[in-house]
């Protein structure tokens, strides 16, 4: 306020712009250190808003000292755009969505050119009556679509600003009627209306940041507590995902154990089977005899293998499968697979031929049962899928390059084929081509899936190719390292195929005597003819305590000892043995129908030096003594 040239009254409104340009600029900068981690859309239109604000509020404050395009029109488009862009703000924070509202924007260009209009043709006059319109407008427009969203239940504080904007229009209504009345001049003396609308407008642009902020706030507000539900759900779903995990890993150690146990009482039995029919196979007989017994053992082994599976696919699945990197012959491989299925391929007067490119390195390093369980599945589905014809495996070199070769296993037969339909399903678990109850073919369906899994294991996979009535090519790729200077696997004389070989390397170390404790009497039969027939002096006991007992009133150089048994088991035994100084030094040999990765690790971790898994030929049980009591290894 201030006293004119007569002593009346006047009042100052440009002092209200730098009010509103402290306002602005607070708030502005306010928003952006507050929500400067957030991207909300709708706080950096009310940021731009306020900045708009600003720079028309300071324009306007100077226009007398501007030239007027700059004074006049840019700075009251600043200041109408400012509004629009609050506009947005709050219809984005309402329903997360905006228009570009062209037709408003056009209209605060045509307000901001209007005042070209005013000032070339000298309406000064009508200054206030044009500014009021134009605002009285954009206010009641806006006033009007922010209520109209709150009609959808938003958020309490919006339903305020629409008033606040209600309010201000009527505040320019009222300033367009006064201007008639009051003369609100663009040049001249400001009267109390001219000032005291001003003021209300300004009080409410403070009201509508206030509001503004408390629906940030209050929505803010409800996120946290969304967050807060979400966490708890959270950590209910986390709570139940816990006691389901538990239970799913009780349920999967009750399936291995059961698994464990079914595999021990066949695998029991199954060794008294195989090794008395090859004990028996060892004497003179009629070929009758010798081919029904040869079928005996083939089936004996066949179901061995059915147990390999389903206990391998168990240990893919509960993700216990390891694949032991160790020094091993490819030519063993194929002699082992070339052993199992002659027969059978002969009976159905198949021709079976195996071949080893003459580039492939001897020795190389791998998994050797793994891959010997991938070959020996090839062949046997090959050999179960076809009637006539041949079967041809295959190891091709690929390349050689410093210590490593790439070499690719190939089995091809002349059988039925697979359709394109069925090959793409013959990778899952238990699945059959045919399961009607005539099919043809046996067989549980694990084969290929395991095979499968034990190449992804060691970084490869199986390839199928077929064709119906022709045949099937299986094929994998694998990397292997070479051993340089191989040395022999074993004693040199274990290479020789002929069994009886084996008697001949058990006298180049004569006067060995071996302990067996062994409380099945088939087993113990099956493990006294194999030791007779290698030449080597034993005794035997059936439980541990009787072992312990024996073994401090005599020397013995090498123990066989079966894991369960009564009395004292072969775990507890073993540990009593470590304990007596004389003994401590004594190659122990677990023997167990149960061959999982723990039972092993619970035989070596109880002092036994080896672990032989039942059932096991006269083969497993020569190499494993003479690589105990040759005397090249002994310390």
């Amino acid at each position: 306020m201030y006293i004119g040239n007569n002593g009346e009254l006047l009042f100052a409104t440009e002092s209200l712009f730098p009010v509103l340009f402290a306002i602005n600029l607070m708030v502005g900068l306010l928003l952006l250190i507050l929500f400067k981690k957030q991207k909300n859309i709708s706080v950096k239109y009310w940021v731009m808003a306020c900045f708009f604000f600003c720079a028309g509020s300071f324009f306007i404050a100077a226009r007398n000292y501007l030239p007027v395009f700059i004074g006049y029109c840019v700075a009251n488009f600043l200041l109408i755009y400012s509004h629009y862009l609050c506009y947005r703000s709050i219809k984005y924070f309402n329903k997360g969505t905006y228009s570009k509202d062209t037709g408003v924007q056009l209209f605060c260009i045509a307000y901001a050119l209007g005042y070209l209009l005013i000032l070339n043709y000298q309406y000064t006059d009508y200054i206030g009556t044009y500014a009021g319109l134009f605002n009285f407008i954009l206010q009641f427009w806006i006033f009007f679509k922010i209520y109209k969203m709150n009609s959808e239940a938003i958020n309490p504080f919006s339903k305020a600003l629409a008033y606040c904007y209600l309010a201000t229009s009527l505040i320019w209504f009222s300033r367009m009627l006064l201007s008639g009345i009051y003369n609100f001049q663009m040049y001249g003396e400001h009267t109390f209306a001219d000032w005291l609308t001003l003021s209300l407008i300004t009080l409410f642009i403070l009201l509508k940041h206030f509001m503004y902020g408390a629906m940030q706030l209050t929505q803010s507000n409800k996120n946290l507590e969304t967050i807060s539900e979400l966490l708890k759900e959270r950590e209910k779903l986390i709570s139940l995902l816990e006691a389901e995990k538990i239970k799913a890993e009780q349920a999967n150690s009750a399936k291995s154990q059961f698994l464990a146990n079914v595999s021990h009482e066949i695998r029991t039995p199954l060794h008294g089977l195989i090794g008395l029919v090859s004990i028996v196979l060892k004497s003179s007989m009629s070929n009758d005899i010798r081919k029904s017994l040869d079928k005996v053992l083939f089936t004996s082994k066949a179901l061995l293998l059915v147990l390999n599976d389903i206990l391998d696919f168990s240990k893919i699945n509960s993700e216990k499968f390891q694949v032991v990197i160790e020094p091993f012959l490819l030519k063993t491989l194929f002699e082992d697979s070339s052993e199992l299925f002659t027969n059978s391929a002969s009976e159905k007067n198949i021709e079976l031929h195996f071949h080893i490119d003459k580039n492939m390195p001897k020795e190389l390093y791998g998994d050797f049962y793994k891959l010997r369980q991938v070959v020996m599945n090839l062949v046997g589905n090959a050999i179960k899928f076809t009637d006539q014809g041949s079967i041809k495996v295959s190891a091709q070199v690929d390349q050689i390059e410093n210590d490593w070769v790439n070499l690719t296993i190939r089995v091809i037969d002349t059988g039925i084929g697979i359709s394109d339909q069925n090959l793409n399903s013959i990778y899952e678990p238990f699945h059959q081509i045919d399961n009607s109850n005539t099919r043809k073919y046996d067989g549980v369906g694990l084969g290929l899936p395991i095979c499968q899994n034990i190449l992804s294991h060691m970084g490869s996979h199986l390839n199928m190719r077929s064709q119906i009535n022709v045949g099937t090519e299986a094929s994998f790729e694998l990397r292997l390292k070479i051993k340089t200077n191989p040395e022999p696997i074993g004693n040199p004389i274990i290479d020789s195929s002929a069994q009886e070989n084996y008697q001949s390397a058990f006298n180049v170390i004569p006067n060995k005597k071996i302990m067996v404790a062994e409380d099945n009497s088939i087993n113990l039969d099956v493990i006294q003819h194999y030791l007779d027939y290698l030449n080597i002096e034993f005794t035997a006991v059936t439980n541990g305590e009787q072992c312990v007992e024996e073994l401090q009133r005599n020397r013995y150089d090498l123990l066989l000892i079966d894991i369960q048994m009564p009395i004292l088991d072969g775990i507890q035994a073993t540990r009593k043995i470590r304990l007596l100084d004389a003994l401590k030094n004594l190659p122990i040999i677990g023997l167990s129908a149960g061959v999982s990765d723990k039972e092993q690790e619970i035989c070596l971790q109880s002092g036994m030096n080896d672990f032989l898994g039942k059932p096991f030929d006269m083969e497993d049980l020569a190499k494993i003594l003479l690589k105990h009591l040759s005397p090249q290894d002994k310390p």
